[in-house]
């Protein structure tokens, strides 16, 4: 087998989803893993994927994934089951709603799965417990361009851009993970910053660390500036992004294109595949966010992972043209 040019490590999820506005989804594959490589599957080939599953995993969605052209010798099956149930229900406006499964699915008069009994939020879908469970990883895995790291414990991606800096694997984009913010972490934003080529984080995240100091976000921006560090992008939510270049000493704000809204789920992970291809296509950071952009958008406008791969011909490219547009420089 060709060893893989890109790898994404994420988690791979069983998802149960009630868009804002169109008929429940339940079981389906999913994932940020699985977002974050179609996005890129856009405009490249030869992805590799770093997983886990249990023996539970359906295999026909691997064997799906491989015939998209996936590499999934990265996704280490465990013995046992392992519960990667994932449910999130929106509102009209794609805001994810905080009750639980039972009390939506009753308020939408919809009878409640017997599949998805018994679920509990958790955090056990993070694709690795624990780092020595990546030394299953094949070897050649370590010998790809560049990486993307969905959000997961900080152990564990520390561990991971370890692992890709051996193999002498550059260019990684990193998802800051939420729950790793504390107020007044910018120590832990500018080590991430010097480790990685592209650091991604929402815009709630950015402004937790900075509570009760500023809620300027030009100011926030002046404090990510650290000598050795390349990018810094800011999600603004489905609304766009910034782009932090440490080494041009330019910012840049780009809207998000207008697109319809059908299921918001894997936006941001769209999103940051979007980013890691556009980088190894352009070499360019800003050319990259609009790649990402671009990405983001195609996803919220169907529901699963693989509804990205059935885009339209020329789709991408057009609306990365229309993206040119909503360039603004701060």
């Amino acid at each position: 087998m060709t060893a893989p040019a890109y790898l994404f490590a994420g988690s791979l999820r069983r998802e149960y989803i009630l868009p804002p506005d169109s008929p429940p989804k339940y079981d389906l594959p999913g994932g940020d893993l699985l977002y974050a490589a179609c996005a890129a599957a856009l405009w490249t080939q030869r992805i590799g994927l770093i997983s886990r599953a249990g023996e539970d995993y359906p295999r026909r969605w691997l064997v799906q994934m491989e015939s998209l052209g996936f590499d999934t010798r990265g996704i280490v099956i465990r013995p046992g089951k392992l519960d990667l149930r994932w449910f999130r229900a929106y509102d009209r406006r794609g805001h994810p709603l905080p009750g639980s499964p039972m009390a939506e699915f009753a308020r939408r008069g919809l009878a409640y799965p017997k599949s998805l009994l018994g679920y509990q939020p958790h955090n056990t879908a993070y694709f690795f417990q624990q780092p020595e469970e990546l030394n299953a990883l094949p070897e050649d895995y370590l010998h790809a361009r560049a990486a993307h790291i969905c959000p997961a414990p900080l152990p564990l991606q520390n561990h991971l851009l370890g692992l890709f800096k051996r193999g002498n694997l550059k260019a990684v984009s990193l998802m800051l993970p939420p729950e790793a913010i504390r107020p007044g972490g910018i120590d832990l934003l500018h080590s991430l910053t010097r480790s990685v080529l592209a650091l991604v984080m929402r815009e709630s995240s950015l402004r937790q660390i900075f509570f009760g100091q500023t809620n300027r976000l030009e100011e926030m921006l002046d404090a990510l500036v650290v000598e050795g560090g390349e990018f810094v992008i800011v999600l603004h939510g489905r609304q766009g992004a910034t782009l932090l270049d440490i080494p041009g000493g330019k910012r840049w704000q780009v809207n998000a294109y207008p697109a319809r809204l059908v299921d918001p789920t894997g936006y941001e992970d769209a999103f940051c595949g979007g980013f890691l291809a556009g980088f190894r296509q352009t070499y360019d950071g800003l050319e990259s966010l609009l790649y990402g952009l671009t990405a983001a958008s195609l996803a919220q406008e169907g529901s699963g992972p693989f509804y990205l791969l059935d885009t339209l011909p020329g789709l991408p490219q057009a609306r990365l043209d229309a993206l040119h547009t909503q360039i603004k420089r701060l």
